[in-house]
């Protein structure tokens, strides 16, 4: 974690800040649904679209803005100076329109021809469409905070920084601490997309040695009783061999404890 309480106070108030930019946009991605008429996709997708464009557009560079605040702070409460570099790397319009195009129009035909209720097909569409929304939103504070890391000198890591309420594969992601020597490494999930859908984790630069949080402490714990649970089944610490386990054995929020609690309660 950061070196200093101050610097850990930051990040923590820049990721709910975050998350809260893109939660505020989800009212205007469900408006801008309206302009997708799932009986004529093919006529609406244009206007819709334009639409959801500008919604990113907007937000991200609200991200964006709010990131390069937290840098200089973040930068003062580590290191003592607000001097250096600062990289706005922008957001990538067609290569985001391809991503919103294929999880909207395209989901939703894909569905259709595979069988599924209209309204069902057209509601699974919106939930994608939202979730894509969100993190491109967020990639405007999360691309300045990556790009600005790799061209400071002073750094000598990243780590990943999770909700309170992670799920397991950003929990073991987190679990390796400073073990990362570049923000894509740190990131991740070997598709090649750093985040997944409704991901509320950041980065975290590190301008010092880590010392693990009390919940940081806990996730290294599930992970070395998954990975021991592995190499005892004969099988090599990878993350296709640890991560159902600390799934299985964890308390994250997807969890197999957490739904078997959860399915034990009379409501």
């Amino acid at each position: 974690m950061a070196g200093t309480r101050d610097g850990r106070v930051l990040t923590d108030q820049h990721r709910r800040l975050q998350v809260r930019l893109a939660v505020k946009s989800d009212s205007q991605i469900r408006r801008a649904m309206m302009l997708l008429d799932p009986s004529d996709i093919d006529g609406t997708r244009a206007l819709w679209l334009q639409r959801m464009t500008q919604i990113v557009q907007k937000n991200h560079g609200l991200s964006e803005r709010a990131a390069v605040d937290y840098l200089a702070k973040y930068r003062l409460a580590e290191i003592g100076t607000v001097d250096g570099v600062i990289v706005r790397p922008g957001l990538d319009v067609a290569a985001t329109q391809g991503v919103l195009d294929a999880a909207g129009p395209q989901g939703f035909k894909k569905r259709i021809r595979e069988g599924t209720p209209q309204l069902v097909a057209f509601k699974k569409a919106s939930d994608e469409i939202a979730a894509e929304a969100r993190k491109a939103i967020m990639s405007g504070g999360r691309g300045a905070i990556r790009a600005t890391g790799a061209q400071d000198v002073r750094a000598i890591g990243w780590r990943r920084v999770t909700g309170p309420d992670p799920c397991t594969f950003c929990a073991m992601l987190a679990s390796r601490g400073p073990a990362y020597t570049s923000e894509a490494k740190a990131l991740a999930d070997g598709n090649g997309d750093p985040y997944h859908g409704n991901c509320h984790c950041t980065v975290e630069i590190g301008y010092s040695d880590w010392v693990p949080t009390r919940q940081e402490e806990q996730f290294i714990d599930v992970y070395h009783e998954a990975a021991e649970a592995a190499e005892e089944d004969g099988q090599t610490r990878t993350a296709q061999s640890v991560l159902w386990r600390m799934r299985e054995k964890g308390s994250f929020r997807d969890s197999q404890r957490r739904r078997r609690m959860s399915n034990d309660i009379d409501i």
